[in-house]
């Protein structure tokens, strides 16, 4: 995973997208970004071989609405 988060922040860095000097925090996020992808392909794969693909979706949406209340309350939220 390393590895393939390397190459993609080098390739960006190739086209002048970021600098040398914010590499390793996009390689973070890119680890992050990619870990998430394969759990949810996972989920999802797994759903439709056990044909609950509806109760997956489902939850994807609450988990999708989970997020934006979360992101909605932190933004009403002032530092002390």
């Amino acid at each position: 995973m390393d590895q393939v988060a390397s190459k993609i922040v080098a390739r960006m860095m190739m086209a002048n997208l970021i600098s040398k000097n914010d590499a390793e925090e996009y390689i973070y996020g890119v680890q992050i970004l990619l870990e998430k992808i394969i759990s949810y392909a996972t989920i999802l794969l797994l759903a439709l071989i056990l044909n609950r693909l509806l109760e997956i979706i489902l939850l994807f949406l609450f988990l999708l609405l989970e997020n934006i209340v979360v992101e909605f309350t932190a933004k009403d939220l002032k530092p002390v």
